[in-house]
């Protein structure tokens, strides 16, 4: 009871950014939710729902891209407050402008703002003791925030207006929060982004960034498009949101399942089985009705992603021993993100949620696949160069 005295009497200084980071990610976390409002709103097809999308992933991967060069020549806390800011005043044009156009090119500007925001937290908690632990507690940050935003708020009665202005005036507690950041963390100095050294990166490093790409092709276009497919299995705004906050929720489970097993699980068979559950959990999110049956592939699709995805992602350090292709990995799931929705839009338009969700599948399927050629190839390949490396 004490040390809970001491803590909110006087918090550490990663407290304050692991609040700031949680509030960052709210948008991304409830996109299905917003989406699906978009859609109702603008009245966009899901092929356009799918370019909103990728123009936002677009704005983050150039904002991860260059996220090195500038990081560290900027006071963390006003730049940290300023895209709050932006956010919180920009947002309310989501429900305002007109035109494909406009919507695209405020989405641009609203989630480069987020993810510049997410360049400086992930850039202070890459400098902690035990940086692992430290992402473990900020998914459960993330998904506790925006689980409990989408259980709290009547998402029918507010509409497209109201969600909004509840989203700036949470962003605008946190710019005044951040307006406080720790003077330990106002300048960050990240990895430097070695681009020589990159592009001679180990090929089998490369090969698992381009898996990874496909992976979140197929897991980003199905969770933004969560909203539409609880709108298709026959749920109201309020049952797809409930729904998708407790597969949110409960998909934190399968990220602390994956922390807790990596390493004392061996062999394909768990990963494997978990992505070939995730493959099926896509599949079915385009074919059920009724909010139990949705509820439960969400669910699956949520924990059967947080448990498979950590497994694709240590084939990289084990694939590069340099280190140079890490800096890459946030750029993946943005690189997914611009062309994995778009494809899955166009697919729904013409074909139907079915048959959009089962090719959808199908793409997460391929990077199952590569996943355990890839694993057993680097694990091949480790142990010929154990001679190489042991003394003579």
């Amino acid at each position: 009871m004490n040390s809970v005295r001491e803590f909110l009497h006087s918090p550490p200084p990663i407290a304050l950014v692991m609040a700031v980071a949680g509030f960052a990610a709210l948008p991304p976390n409830i996109m299905p939710v917003l989406s699906r409002l978009l859609a109702e709103t603008h009245h966009l097809n899901d092929a356009e729902l799918g370019y909103f999308i990728a123009s936002g992933t677009t704005a983050g991967l150039l904002a991860s891209l260059t996220a090195p060069f500038w990081i560290n020549k900027v006071r963390s806390g006003l730049i940290v407050a300023a895209a709050f800011m932006v956010y919180a005043i920009a947002s309310h044009g989501l429900y305002v402008v007109s035109g494909h156009t406009m919507l695209y090119t405020l989405q641009f500007l609203l989630n480069g703002s987020i993810v510049v925001i997410a360049s400086v937290c992930s850039a202070v908690f890459l400098r902690a003791p035990n940086p692992a632990r430290i992402m473990s507690i900020k998914i459960s940050n993330d998904v506790i925030i925006a689980s409990c935003f989408l259980y709290v708020l009547p998402i029918d009665t507010l509409g497209l207006e109201g969600i909004v202005t509840s989203i700036s005036v949470v962003f605008v507690v946190a710019a005044l929060l951040s307006l406080r950041w720790p003077a330990t963390y106002q300048h960050v100095q990240p990895r430097a982004l070695d681009m020589d050294g990159i592009s001679h990166g180990a090929r089998q490093g490369w090969y698992v960034l381009i898996t990874l790409t496909v992976f979140y092709a197929a897991g980003v276009s199905a969770w933004n498009y969560l909203g539409r497919l609880a709108s298709a299995a026959g749920l109201s705004n309020d049952e797809g949101a409930s729904a998708i906050a407790v597969g949110l929720f409960i998909g934190v489970f399968g990220a602390l399942s994956a922390a807790w097993l990596t390493g004392r699980a061996r062999g394909l068979m768990l990963p494997v089985i978990s992505g070939v559950i995730f493959v099926l959990s896509i599949a079915s999110l385009g074919v059920v009705k009724g909010y139990v049956p949705f509820l439960i592939a969400s669910i699956v699709f949520n924990v059967s992603w947080n448990l498979f995805i950590p497994f694709l992602m240590a084939l990289l350090p084990r694939s590069d021993f340099s280190g140079r292709l890490s800096s890459l990995l946030p750029a993946t799931a943005m690189a997914g993100g611009i062309f994995g929705p778009p494809l899955t839009g166009n697919l729904i338009l013409w074909s139907g949620y079915d048959v959009a969700l089962i090719a959808t599948a199908a793409l997460a399927a391929t990077s199952i696949v590569a996943f355990a050629y890839l694993s057993k190839s680097i694990t091949k390949s480790m142990t010929k160069s154990i001679p190489e490396i042991l003394p003579r």
